[in-house]
């Protein structure tokens, strides 16, 4: 679930719903006390955070369903139900692709279809957004298809004109409705209709003041959409404009999902520039990137269009005969259940961890707040609840959306940018921003100090000569919210996600050294006993648990121990594929062919270098391409290009 910056959110969900302010006191709310004519102008004039009770009324006044829009989860939602969610949004991702899933995402709304959650609101929008998807991929009537989406915008936004809505922000299912209204039709041969639908989303995107991660989350595919139709309409120039914004954007924050269909659309656009020979390495990139996500028919397609269309021959090295299954999607959930607030949703969990005041919120916030957050008096600063989350293996954007003040707002969009460019190894960059936000009180104490600490270490880790004192830094960052951390206890500690990265560095640094590598296994072992143990939601797990696997299995590869990397090396790709982490996988495609080839099995590891190398190429990751490069030289004879 997203955050938002709260009183843009109102002021610009207030003007679509054409209501002035006035207008707003005239309506019958609960708890109009908190609300006046005053304090809605300060609200939108970004001098006033609006408490939960203002938020309350003001949804109410605008008929927001306010359940649905704090904790958009209703009563009896158990984790086989969200479960289901996962898995259709997984299938439906992969139906185009594989015919089972195609199936199993059909036989997922039909289900939902007869529960009494998806019978109204948020949750009922949801359901109609993946069967107007699954009509598309099946090309049904499109007519019938453009009335089902249009009565599902209706749900919450009953003054939808697609003539009209240019100036209105698009929140919950929305956007994703209307990319398939595009895609229908252009299907039906409407390329222009289609672009000018897909450039009013991306304008309706861009005015919700919704956090940026997860706004791009939504504008890749919809980007991917335009590219599509503008090379259809011929405007080449434009679909590769659009193609660099798409692959930028998902290279970002996004998890690279879609990087391989950019990367094709951009080839077919310098072919029909007459730019052959540089659309040769980008149709590379595609198909192994599709084959590295299991998108085999994508992949297929691709190579007979190359060879039949093109006269471009890509060599495969066998990746074409291997046909790699589609993992089914086992995505873990804790239970969630009906709650009147953030606090309630927030105990219920403490309880089911069995944790006390103290141990929830040692090193994170003082346990007053913590009681005034659980008993409504108190809304908490998003890194303090995020980490609260953490502490309890859930992750926060799944339960509930986040209304921030503009400070809280920015300073989580500034956290956010620095994390991604140090991420993306923009080390001068992150480093100015981190340097900004250690300025502000939010980042002097706690969980802030924590983020700038930790940051600053991976940004100097590269310059320092003293591995210990890198080491001791390490342990510092753990111990700001954890004081009495011990390195002997990982397996039965519950650790946030900043200490789990602190954790997974110091196991780096003890697989380095011979004389400590052995502590550093362990110490991997246990960090993934605890992420195994107490990260109850996939969602929280997967932001670290793929890198520490992977970087455990280069460390048992690399003292001989092939046998026991293996079966982790499989356990990993499922994992990432399951939750889309595309960037993720030519790693473990590098460690399951090193394993392969040691173990005898040198013809079965050459595909599996080949993704590596093409996949880390598609990334643009240079140093991780030229090492699978000369690892392929060495023991294959084959010069990658």
């Amino acid at each position: 679930m997203p955050s938002f910056f709260s009183n843009d959110f109102f002021l610009k969900y207030r003007k679509r719903k054409r209501i002035a302010q006035a207008e707003l006191l005239k309506r019958e709310i609960e708890d109009r006390d908190d609300i006046s004519q005053i304090s809605i102008m300060r609200i939108e004039e970004k001098k006033h955070k609006p408490s939960s009770k203002s938020i309350k009324a003001l949804a109410e006044a605008m008929e927001l369903p306010f359940d649905t829009l704090l904790i958009p989860y209703f009563e009896n939602q158990t984790s086989h139900m969200l479960q289901q969610r996962d898995q259709l949004q997984y299938y439906l991702l992969y139906a185009t692709n594989h015919d089972i899933a195609y199936q199993k995402a059909t036989e997922i709304i039909l289900e939902l279809e007869h529960a009494d959650d998806f019978a109204q609101g948020v949750n009922r929008q949801f359901l109609l957004s993946c069967k107007a998807i699954a009509r598309e991929i099946s090309e049904a009537d499109p007519k019938e298809t453009m009335q089902l989406i249009i009565d599902a915008v209706a749900i919450t936004y009953p003054e939808y004109d697609e003539a009209t809505f240019d100036d209105d922000a698009l929140i919950f299912y929305e956007a994703n409705l209307l990319l398939t209204k595009a895609q229908t039709y252009k299907r039906i041969g409407q390329l222009q209709t289609a672009i000018d639908l897909l450039m009013r989303i991306l304008e309706g995107l861009d005015r919700l003041p919704q956090d940026e991660r997860d706004k791009e989350q939504q504008l890749v595919p919809v980007l991917l959409t335009l590219a599509q139709c503008q090379i259809h309409n011929g405007d080449y120039k434009l679909a590769l404009e659009t193609c660099q914004i798409g692959y930028d954007t998902s290279m970002k924050r996004n998890k690279g999902f879609y990087l391989p269909d950019f990367a094709h659309i951009k080839a077919l656009c310098m072919v029909s520039l007459g730019q052959k020979d540089n659309a040769t390495p980008l149709l590379k990139q595609a198909y192994f990137g599709y084959s590295l996500l299991r998108r085999n028919k994508n992949a297929s397609d691709l190579l007979q269009f190359a060879k039949d269309n093109l006269n471009i021959i890509i060599e495969t090295y066998g990746v074409d005969t291997m046909q790699l299954p589609l993992p089914e999607p086992d995505i873990a959930h804790g239970n969630a259940k009906k709650f009147e607030t953030f606090g309630e949703l927030l105990n219920d969990f403490r309880l089911d961890a069995d944790l006390t005041y103290d141990s929830l919120c040692e090193g994170i916030c003082g346990k007053t707040t913590l009681e005034n957050i659980i008993k409504g008096k108190q809304q908490g600063n998003p890194m303090v609840l995020e980490a609260l989350m953490q502490r309890l293996g859930r992750d926060i954007d799944k339960y509930i959306n986040t209304f921030l003040g503009e400070e809280e707002f920015y300073n989580k969009q500034k956290r956010d940018k620095a994390n991604a460019l140090i991420a993306n190894k923009k080390f001068a960059e992150g480093e100015k921003l981190i340097n900004e936000l250690a300025t502000d009180k939010a980042f002097a104490q706690r969980i802030g100090e924590q983020f700038i600490k930790l940051s600053r270490v991976i940004i100097n880790e590269r310059h320092l000569s003293n591995d210990t004192a890198h080491f001791e830094e390490l342990l510092d960052v753990v111990r700001v919210t954890n004081k009495k951390f011990d390195l002997r206890q990982v397996a039965t500690t519950r650790l946030t996600y900043y200490e789990v990265v602190a954790v997974n560095m110091m196991a780096i640094y003890l697989c380095n050294n011979k004389k400590s590598r052995h502590k550093g296994l362990h110490l991997y072992d246990d960090l993934i006993a605890s992420m195994d143990k107490y990260y109850v939601d996939d969602v929280a797990k997967m932001r670290m648990y793929p890198t520490v696997l992977n970087n455990y299995t280069t460390t048992l590869e690399t003292i001989g121990q092939y046998d026991d990397a293996l079966p982790i090396i499989d356990a990993g790709e499922v994992f990432s594929i399951v939750h889309k982490q595309f960037k993720k996988l030519p790693g473990f495609a590098f460690n399951k062919s090193w394993g392969l080839l040691e173990t005898g099995r040198k013809e079965e590891g050459l595909p599996y270098l080949a993704l590596s190398y093409y996949g880390d190429a598609l990334m643009e990751n240079p140093l991780l391409a030229d090492i699978t490069s000369s690892y392929a030289k060495d023991h294959f004879d084959i010069e990658f290009n």
